[in-house]
């Protein structure tokens, strides 16, 4: 008898979820992320569904977050700091072929870091999905990515003004507002700033004179 219920105990260990042994396995550990419109990765719960960690409501206040909540989140995922690289890597990789949005939402909550050294790469990836995604969940959570990355480049600031002269739906575009918040300052000092402040203007949006008030402040 002792030997069977060793047997069992040993047969649950091994079929047991990877992340339940403290290993980030996408397809199980992105199911336990709960994720928020407006504020991107709000909190991540155990496989008994139970908060690990909570940033709190979905809120745009909310969307970026202090060092210790991303580090809490990531932690509670199973991904420790010698691993964002690699997971950030793997997650662009497969996304498709995973729940997407909370790959999105992981994937820029690892880039938002101020020291994530392949934080373009991340960018560049962010792009591709805001611009060529069939999922418009994927579409949106890829403008709250590019939103709270620490900086971005030019071509960035031009395709997320392209992508806001295009698409009408104002459900998609509200984080476009958070990206010319938390970026205004790098792109008025950009030698297209002119161009690109004439081009919003130029939208016919509930959110255009958010977003010319904060590139004017």
């Amino acid at each position: 008898m002792k030997a069977q219920l060793l047997a069992l105990a040993v047969s649950a260990l091994l079929l047991a979820p990877v992340s339940a042994q403290g290993v980030f396995t996408a397809k199980v550990d992105l199911k336990r992320c709960m994720i928020g419109n407006q504020a991107g990765l709000l909190k991540v719960l155990s496989l008994q569904r139970k908060v690990l960690f909570t940033r709190g409501i979905d809120d745009r206040d909310q969307a970026r977050m202090d060092e210790a909540s991303r580090s809490a989140l990531l932690s509670a995922l199973n991904i420790e700091p010698a691993q964002y690289a690699n997971v950030a890597d793997q997650l662009m990789r497969d996304w498709n072929k995973l729940p997407r949005k909370e790959a999105i939402a992981v994937i820029s909550t690892i880039a938002a870091s101020p020291d994530f050294a392949a934080s373009e790469r991340v960018e560049t990836f962010l792009v591709g999905v805001m611009k060529s995604s069939n999922d418009i969940y994927a579409r949106r959570q890829a403008v709250l990515g590019l939103a709270v990355l620490p900086r971005v480049r030019p071509e960035t600031v031009a395709a997320v003004v392209a992508r806001y002269e295009t698409c009408q739906n104002l459900w998609e575009t509200f984080p476009i507002q958070q990206f010319f918040e938390y970026h205004a300052a790098e792109i008025r000092g950009d030698k297209d700033f002119s161009d690109v402040r004439g081009r919003l203007a130029a939208v016919k949006s509930l959110y255009t004179p958010a977003v010319l008030g904060y590139l004017d402040t």
